[in-house]
């Protein structure tokens, strides 16, 4: 179970030993392929969970692909995507197995918490 000041989420037992994730100052948590990550920390960004008002939502949604997923008051929780994926070409089936992996993607984002 991850927890931050806005979110609380389950990662599913199949991801285990398979992923890193970050906190961001703002409470966003951000999901990386862990090989590539442990190579090179600017590599193997899978998604980023974060919450914020309407204009930083719309912030978001003009520069990354962004999916809105829950609502709690005037707090939007949403899904951002990075524009491009980047990996270590050796390390590609690694960052695949996650990243194709709508299941488990799915299992964490319907496990979401808005605190």
């Amino acid at each position: 179970m991850l927890i931050t000041d806005t979110l609380v989420l389950t990662v599913p037992a199949s991801w285990e030993g398979k992923y890193n994730y970050t906190i961001g100052k703002d409470g966003s948590i951000t999901f990386y392929e862990k090989l590539n990550y442990s190579a090179d920390p600017t590599y193997g960004k899978l998604f980023t969970v974060q919450t914020g008002n309407e204009e930083k939502y719309k912030q978001f949604e003009a520069i990354v692909p962004v999916k809105r997923l829950k609502q709690k008051g005037d707090m939007i929780c949403f899904l951002s995507y990075p524009v491009s994926q980047e990996w270590l070409p050796e390390l590609e089936t690694s960052y695949d197995v996650l990243y194709c992996d709508q299941n488990g993607i799915q299992s964490i984002l319907d496990s979401i918490i808005m605190r």
